[in-house]
């Protein structure tokens, strides 16, 4: 029943948060016509269902309506300016991070340059909707709520920075032991998405006029693990192959296995990497002699899941998911913090493992 109404809830949010985003982008069009469909791409993806109804749920906005709701907020159709802030900055980091990993298929130098100015243009739009709420709080809460999503880019950047250069199939050996690997994986997973989701749950907070430090902090605690967990679920994502139909939206069905082809050394192929030294030749032939065929990379698939990796991986982020449950018991008792329940429970029930356990039958 309640995983029933926390769906609902999902569809309720992106039922007015989602045309609110295609009406703040509107504008665009105005200035530049080429410009604005570049910049649209990606956002009608995301907001719209089978069907064109604008009514596709997405996990940023309805984690800063249940943050608010969770602190007493009691209207949350009033912060929707701030749902689409950040789902706006949610995009501009995809659409970014498409032009840094190579994603979309075959592009020219200049389509790439286009992506990167659409993604810049994007993360002006996230800060800009904020301004939405300015007037449900005081100058020095909209200051700090502004501060958050600078410091959310931030953040991100260093995460894809380590992502990029820290975190490469190259740089295995240099870890000392695997204590030593997660360390800097879990900086990875906190800078793409941990440090975002904790701030969404601080935002809602402080939205919500009844805000405490320790609400924030229970949120944002909450958010980092959560959205930590969310990160090792995509990364095991990438090794679904296409035809199992698991991948998200704002991937191009070519862009599987993207974090293998560019030497990527995220978490469930570090782990089939340590099962024998057999698997780890095979790995570093394929991937240094640039060999990803479709037979190479179903292979990579098949050792993902059958050396334990997946397994591995999949306990870990349960893990993390698990570790954010326990600060929901700070905040007061409330639908939207068994809404919250429910939402970091799916990190258990994703579509990426549902993939694994439907083609490999267990």
């Amino acid at each position: 029943m309640e995983r029933e109404e926390y769906f609902d809830m999902m569809r309720e949010t992106a039922g007015l948060v989602n045309p609110a985003i295609l009406e703040f982008l509107e504008p665009l069009k105005r200035e530049n016509e080429n410009l604005y469909e570049i910049i649209m791409k990606l956002p009608r993806k995301r907001v719209l269902s089978r069907g064109d109804t604008l009514n596709k749920p997405m996990i940023r906005p309805s984690y800063v309506r249940l943050s608010y709701e969770a602190c007493g907020g009691k209207d949350w159709r009033e912060i929707i300016p701030a749902c689409v802030s950040m789902e706006l900055l949610n995009i501009s980091t995809y659409v970014a991070n498409k032009v840094f990993d190579h994603k979309g298929g075959e592009r020219n130098e200049a389509e790439i340059n286009n992506e990167f100015i659409a993604s810049l243009v994007l993360r002006d739009c996230a800060s800009r909707a904020m301004s939405g709420i300015y007037h449900l709080v005081d100058r020095e809460t909209y200051a700090s709520i502004q501060d958050r999503i600078a410091e959310i880019d931030t953040v991100i950047n260093i995460g894809q920075y380590i992502d990029m250069n820290e975190l490469r199939i190259g740089d295995l050996d240099s870890f000392e032991s695997e204590e030593c690997y997660l360390r800097k994986y879990e900086k990875k997973c906190y800078g793409f998405c941990g440090h975002f989701y904790g701030n969404l749950g601080v935002i809602g907070s402080k939205l919500s006029g009844n805000n405490s430090r320790e609400n924030e902090d229970a949120l944002f605690n909450f958010g980092r693990l959560f959205g930590s967990a969310l990160q090792v679920v995509n990364d095991i994502g990438d090794y679904v192959p296409p035809e199992s139909g698991a991948y998200d939206v704002e991937k191009h069905y070519q862009d599987q296995y993207s974090d293998f082809r560019n030497g990527r050394l995220t978490l469930p192929l570090y782990n089939a990497l340590m099962v024998s030294d057999a698997v780890r030749k095979r790995v570093k032939e394929i991937f240094y002699n640039g060999d990803f065929s479709r037979e190479n990379l179903r292979w990579m698939s098949d050792i993902i899941y059958s050396s334990g990796a997946f397994r591995q991986s999949k306990l870990y982020s349960k893990r993390l998911s698990n570790e954010a449950k326990r600060y929901l018991d700070v905040l007061p008792e409330s639908r939207a913090r068994d809404m919250l329940s429910v939402m970091v429970s799916q990190v258990r029930t994703n579509k990426y493992f549902a993939a694994f356990r439907e083609l490999y039958g267990k």
